[in-house]
């Protein structure tokens, strides 16, 4: 059994709120092993999605008043380890809400095996020999990727490639999960959908630096503009990644009922958008960030494998996708220093 505790040292008041926010330490958080059965299947899984749900809690609520400190949201960690001809699963929650998380796994892959295993056996990667990158939505986060509970892509493409690792490498594909708000998640959707129908493109695979560089003073103008008139936007869209046409076409003008699925089926087949993506647009949703950590003695072949593994997602692409964002090479020790203390910030997805 193990418990990943650490002591609460932000809860001792410092000079500011935002020296408390960094410094908060993580609650203790159990990792899990999963082994599945041959006849796993996904056909049940909005159960687990209900249950991550439930560990959503407001700003306020975390909010230690008495001590100036902001208590970080709680998250899961789900984690796939490829290796040279085996793969293993593994499942990170909160210890508050291990029971139920588990409990809720245990009944719907009731013929798997789920047991409680040392958090060394997910974070055992060599910093030097590690490559590291990220997978986001290239998309509008409203647009949805083509899932289907009927079959375990990409998965079964990810098993595939175990057959050409060679001992002593290793691939991860690390997902953090954060419960969304379902009533904010409505907001941003609705503000994404009107800023679709005016033309505004996305780039989600450049970073917001990138994009604020590219812009330039235009960046700043058009992110003053976002901000009086989407002020629901994700953070990063204030800051220019949802960039302006200099050319506007007129649109037809029509108002999105965010309440009625049946007005969103029409208006979506309008603009060419898939059933998938009305459903997303009310349903509950989580924040997430997927990094991909590979390792190699063989720098190539370390850069190589994390390439072919990212390659796989494309067996979701719908009316949005997962593309691959290359870190540079301090960003990577940033983002593997995150990922191996569960200390994780978030890019854009909304899955």
């Amino acid at each position: 059994m193990f418990h990943r505790k650490e002591k609460c040292t932000s809860l001792v008041p410092t000079n500011n709120l935002i020296d408390n926010i960094l410094q908060y330490q993580h609650n203790p958080m159990i990792t899990y092993k999963i082994k599945p059965d041959y006849d796993v299947s996904n056909s049940d899984n909005d159960v687990i999605s209900h249950a991550l749900s439930c560990m959503y809690s407001t700003p306020r609520q975390r909010l230690h008043i008495k001590q100036l400190a902001l208590e970080p949201p709680k998250k899961s960690y789900f984690d796939i380890i490829l290796r040279s001809n085996r793969v293993n699963f593994y499942f990170t929650v909160h210890e508050d809400y291990s029971d139920l998380i588990i409990g809720k796994m245990k009944t719907i892959w009731n013929k798997c095996d789920i047991n409680k295993t040392p958090i060394t056996n997910v974070n055992s990667f060599n910093p030097k020999h590690t490559e590291v990158s990220e997978l986001v939505l290239r998309d509008y986060n409203f647009k949805s990727l083509n899932t289907d509970k009927g079959n375990l892509y990409p998965l079964t493409n990810m098993i595939g490639i175990t057959k050409l690792l060679k001992e002593g490498e290793q691939v991860r594909i690390n997902i953090a999960i954060e419960a969304v708000n379902r009533n904010n998640w409505v907001s941003v959707a609705k503000d994404e959908f009107k800023a679709y129908k005016r033309g505004k493109a996305v780039d989600n695979s450049m970073s917001t630096k990138e994009k604020i560089m590219k812009l330039g003073f235009q960046g700043a103008e058009a992110g003053l503009n976002l901000y009086i008139d989407y002020k629901l936007l994700i953070f990063e869209s204030i800051f220019g990644i949802i960039m302006p046409d200099k050319k506007e076409e007129e649109l037809p003008k029509f108002e999105l009922k965010i309440d009625s699925l049946d007005a969103m089926q029409q208006q979506n087949k309008y603009v060419g958008l898939t059933s998938q993506s009305t459903y997303k647009m009310t349903s509950e949703v989580f924040k997430t960030h997927i990094t991909i950590l590979s390792e190699s003695i063989d720098k190539n072949r370390s850069k190589l494998n994390m390439l072919a593994v990212a390659n796989n997602y494309r067996d979701l692409n719908g009316d949005n996708e997962l593309v691959s964002r290359l870190l540079s090479k301090q960003e990577q020790t940033t983002l593997f220093n995150q990922v191996m203390n569960f200390r994780k910030t978030y890019n854009n997805n909304i899955t």
